[in-house]
């Protein structure tokens, strides 16, 4: 049987392709409230689920909303006070309006890509589309060839930069690949990715190329000191659609964080700063997993989200599936007691 819970619009996902369904089933009028959604949910993906499920507890726990920096208030007209989440200011704190600017920077990649084939314009505008976003022309400056600005994410330009990220840890050749295909081998690789819900000719690939394009381009070349630094955060890192590190992507998140990695390194960037980078991205395509984080570490350690220590948050300790269950069980105790 499917659950259904209340959440608040804002803190919805903006990927439609996590296993479950989102219906506004309620208007104002049922419920008095704006844009309260009905958020229906299949357990497919109990991941997903428990995250929900937490906010929900949130919205109703006194305990949380008392606690500074996660609380707002508001006096009636009776004098009485009124006091729940503030879910914009946490939102804001983790996936800021303005966007984040990363150190590191494009360094051209995105026209080379075009101009091999790996990505097309039409296709990652079609992609952008299905997830509400508008691809616009100062977006499409990243293309023009020798274009190096630092990366600039935004809420209304996430899939178009993770979607470049994407096909570009996919397509490039680099150590953490050809360890893959040495330990798996291509056939059990090949498979295992075509399993997945996504396919690098979506993003316009050429995937009719030895290995289907996999690992098989030099756009980003690192040193054997910047390969050490990509092998150790690929060996730690995770992302929240699946338990794996970033060492064995198999979706196409890990497969983006991984190119950030290695283009972070390739430019000189230390572990830390490649750390606090993937720290800013991340919650642009994960908003609900870390906005739970946030409270959990505001609660549990009286951290802020900028206290938040980067390597920390983005090891498998907090940033993969399991990871976010963890926090889930905590944060559950905890309002449970």
């Amino acid at each position: 049987m499917p659950v259904v819970v209340l959440c608040p619009q804002e803190l919805q996902p903006i990927d439609n392709k996590t296993h479950y369904t989102i219906r506004d089933v309620m208007s104002e009028t049922q419920t008095g409230k704006k844009g309260s959604l009905l958020v229906e949910m299949e357990h497919t993906n109990p991941i997903y689920l428990y995250l929900l499920l937490v906010l929900a507890l949130l919205a109703l726990s006194v305990r949380v909303a008392t606690m500074p920096g996660l609380a707002t208030s508001n006096v009636g007209a009776n004098g009485a006070e009124t006091v729940g989440i503030d879910e914009k200011k946490i939102l804001q704190t983790v996936i800021p309006e303005e966007g984040v600017t990363l150190k590191t920077r494009w360094d051209g990649i995105p026209a080379k890509m075009i101009e091999m084939g790996l990505i097309d314009i039409k296709k990652l505008k079609e992609y952008s589309a299905r997830y509400g976003q508008t691809v616009t022309e100062e977006d499409l400056k990243i293309f023009q060839p020798g274009y190096n600005e630092p990366i600039y994410m935004n809420r209304k330009n996430s899939i178009l930069i993770y979607n470049i990220l994407w096909a570009l840890g996919y397509a490039n050749k680099n150590e953490v690949l050809d360890y893959e295909l040495e330990r798996y081998g291509l056939e059990t690789v090949t498979k295992r990715l075509a399993g997945s819900y996504f396919s690098f000719a979506d993003l316009g690939g050429n995937s009719n190329r030895p290995q289907g394009g996999y690992n098989s381009f030099e756009l980003v070349t690192t040193t054997s000191e910047q390969q050490s630094i990509v092998n150790q955060i690929a060996s730690k890192g995770a992302v929240p659609s699946c338990g794996n590190t970033f060492n064995l992507p198999d979706c196409s998140c890990s497969f983006a964080a991984l190119a950030l990695t290695e283009l972070a390194a390739a430019q000189g960037l230390s572990e830390q700063e490649i750390y606090k980078d993937l720290k800013a991205v991340l919650p642009y395509r994960f908003p609900q997993v870390y906005v739970l984080h946030s409270v959990y570490f505001k609660m549990a350690e009286g951290l802020d989200w900028g206290s938040v220590d980067a390597k920390r948050l983005v090891s498998k300790e907090f940033s993969s599936a399991q990871g976010v269950a963890r926090t889930h069980r905590k944060l559950a105790q905890m309002l449970s007691k």
